[in-house]
């Protein structure tokens, strides 16, 4: 017998061609699945290579062995011809024809819904990528991320002082106008994490990555730092110091200026330098912020203390003050939707010291851009006066136009001003200025539902789920909402913890979408019938929904009547907007008159928040 027919007779042919679809299948599922496992090119290349190499070792045993319905066996134990090799070659045809019509099946599924699916989401990945591209044009490779510097120091416990050095290094860059920082908030985040400069540096969409290490013995200290272009891994500069305690100012100067001529910048006006003051006042300042941002409520106290020991030291140390009204603020976050059990202050003392604070710190430093984004955050949260909050955040803005919580008080100005696209816009850059912080991208995600930019949204809702950064209930409720999914809506909403306030409120508004006005309005008739007083704003805002605008204003002044204006001024534009036609209504006009919101006067607040390349 010819070597063609006795391939032919041991179905070798058939065993080739059943292991090459097979293997054929194997690939075009991995190449779909594996990214979703976090694998990379590399594995699916090995996969590749391993079932290449299998191929000679398959071909191999199919000579020697037979595969029949009663288990593998030796070729030479079948008689030539037997009923048992042809039912073997009748079985292979057959495995050969279903793994071809699988393969079919699978590329018609890949095809028709999987690719359409990977298109959409490329062409979201092009359009933010261009976006992203877009904000940070203007910089060009002017851009960098501080991440905190390593402590050498013997004492663990001196890991304050790398933080605090590389944070007040921050501080002055984001000064530059020139110059795109990445905020506190994301380039620590990369803290002990075991990444890749050029990793963190494709993460943060900067050009540049900045970092050093701080070791500190009593009064003396040696800080090294290097600049890093962060695409190539090139060092740009680096240098170590040998100094005094009380030198630590002017090293934080020099590293600022070498970065800038590293940096070949073009600086309109003079390189930001650090303040100086009392070297132990400085040292002490930055053990109560380590406190403060380590986000421990029971931190703050002791937080607390290390600010005040500092301002025993040097009173007039201003960034001591901006400490002080931090853990205030923090108190009063906590406290915002009611009194917290066991609070060491109430809400009105805390607003009292944080102002307090607040004002002693610009007392000492009119320009600081802690102090005043701080003071402009009161009158945005706490006591709000939008005419002074938009006066503040300009000034912050002005002062460091690079940090992105004064870019997102901003935008939190011009959105109640009624100004949605500009407040986009600066939520946007905020979000690139700080791309960790994840109540940021709440915002934004907020702002993109309620512009009905859905593509967006939708790409910030898997972008978020897939870093696995969980969404506010209210905020996903709205983006469901924008979507008119109301299904996902009510799944949403039964996560929520019913004694919510807002849950009647939302679950009105998912019926009133589905038309089911009569479900409203038994909603709105029960809260009037509970405790009223304490929801009358919620109450109001059901009413507008139903096109009652009579009773939404009744409720409205009893809101104001029982708890003073504060509800009312900081949600006074979303009111305003659902009242449409009765905008204009004697009644409204004198509430927010009453309340100094009054819409003339909103019209009359002036701001510039003037991005880079506007």
């Amino acid at each position: 017998m010819s070597l063609l027919q006795e391939l032919k007779r041991r179905n070798v042919f058939r065993a080739a061609a059943a292991y090459v679809a097979v293997a054929w299948l194997v690939i075009q599922v991995a190449e779909t699945t594996f990214p979703a496992f976090g694998l990379s090119e590399q594995a699916l290349r090995n996969l590749i290579l391993l079932l290449a190499i299998g191929f000679i070792p398959a071909v191999v045993l199919s000579w020697t062995f037979e595969l029949t319905p009663e288990g593998l066996k030796r070729d030479r134990d079948l008689a030539p011809g037997s009923e048992l090799s042809r039912r073997t070659r009748r079985m292979l045809d057959r495995g050969i024809v279903i793994v071809l019509a699988l393969g079919l099946a699978y590329f018609a599924f890949d095809k028709f819904i999987l690719d359409p699916a990977r298109d959409e989401a490329l062409v979201e990945e092009a359009k933010q990528r261009g976006r992203t591209e877009a904000l940070v044009e203007s910089y060009g490779d002017q851009s960098i991320a501080v991440l905190p510097f390593t402590n050498m120091s013997a004492d663990p416990e001196q890991e304050y002082f790398g933080d605090g050095m590389a944070e007040e290094v921050l501080n002055l860059l984001a000064r530059i106008p020139e110059l795109r920082v990445i905020s506190r908030s994301s380039a620590f985040t990369y803290k002990h994490k075991d990444l890749k400069l050029n990793e963190i540096a494709a993460e943060l969409n900067v050009a540049h990555i900045l970092e050093g290490s701080v070791r500190r013995a009593g009064n003396k200290i040696r800080v090294t730092a290097q600049l890093i272009e962060a695409r190539s891994d090139t060092h740009l500069w680096s240098q170590t110091w040998d100094r005094e305690l009380a030198d630590i100012f002017a090293i934080q100067d020099e590293i600022a200026e070498e970065v800038v001529a590293n940096l070949k910048l073009k600086l309109l006006g003079e390189i930001p330098r650090a303040p100086r003051v009392d070297p132990e006042a400085y040292a002490l300042y930055l053990q109560g912020r380590f406190l403060i941002e380590s986000n421990d409520f029971e931190s703050l106290a002791p937080a607390l203390e290390f600010m005040r020991s500092a301002l025993e030291t040097d009173p007039d140390y201003a960034r001591a003050w901006t400490g002080v009204a931090w853990v205030y603020y923090r108190y009063l976050s906590r406290q915002r939707a009611g009194p917290v059990p066991g609070a060491p202050v109430t809400f009105e003392e805390a607003s009292r010291l944080y102002e307090e604070a607040t004002e002693q710190a610009l007392a000492i430093d009119p320009d600081d851009p802690a102090a005043l984004s701080l003071k402009a955050w009161q009158f945005l949260r706490i006591t709000p006066d939008y005419a002074k909050a938009a006066y503040y955040f300009e000034r912050a803005f002005a002062a460091a136009p690079g940090e992105g919580a004064v870019l997102a008080g901003a935008a939190s100005i011009a959105g109640q001003l009624g100004q949605k696209e500009l407040s986009l816009r600066l939520m946007e850059a905020s979000v690139d200025r700080d791309p960790m912080c994840t109540w940021c991208q709440w915002s934004l995600l907020s702002a993109y539902s309620d512009l009905g930019r859905i593509e967006e949204a939708d790409a910030l809702m898997g972008r978020l789920k897939a870093r696995g950064v969980n969404v506010p209930h209210d905020v996903e409720l709205y983006y469901w909402l924008a979507k008119d999914d109301f299904a996902q809506a009510r799944q949403v909403l039964a996560q929520v913890d019913p004694s919510r306030t807002y849950v009647p409120v939302m679950e009105a508004e998912i019926l009133f979408r589905e038309g089911r006005t009569g479900e409203v309005r038994a909603i709105v008739e029960a809260l009037e019938e509970g405790s009223a007083e304490k929801i009358a704003t919620d109450i109001s805002t059901i009413y507008t929904k139903l096109g009652e605008y009579a009773l939404a204003l009744d409720w409205l002044e009893k809101e104001v009547a029982a708890n003073g204006c504060r509800r009312l001024q900081l949600n006074v534009w979303s009111i305003q907007e659902s009242l449409q036609s009765h905008r204009h209504d004697p009644r409204w006009l004198e509430l927010t008159r009453r309340c100094g919101v009054a819409p003339e006067d909103l019209a009359r607040i002036q701001f510039d928040f003037t991005l880079p390349g506007e």
